[in-house]
């Protein structure tokens, strides 16, 4: 009887991975995180536009979220923040 190494390996291989896994190209993981992430537009009025200037900073750091590209016109933006 002969068995294929490689079918083995691939069901040791898959025994491995639960479901929080995803196999992708990385093209299309890199368009799915650009059509997913939130470019806000900052509104500061006042003193509250320092806590606004303080998120992305290190501390609370919003590049964790995608949403570290401000963009300051309403054409290019999806969120308008107003602090």
């Amino acid at each position: 009887m002969v068995t294929d190494s490689s079918s083995i390996a691939h069901a040791a291989y898959d025994s491995k991975i639960e479901g929080n896994v995803i196999f992708t190209q990385l093209d299309a993981a890199m368009n799915w995180m650009r059509k997913n992430s939130l470019w806000p537009m900052p509104m500061g009025l006042a003193c509250c536009a320092i806590e606004l200037m303080a998120t992305a900073s290190s501390r609370f750091d919003i590049s964790r979220f995608g949403m570290e590209v401000m963009r300051f016109s309403p054409r290019q933006s999806d969120v308008m923040i107003v602090a």
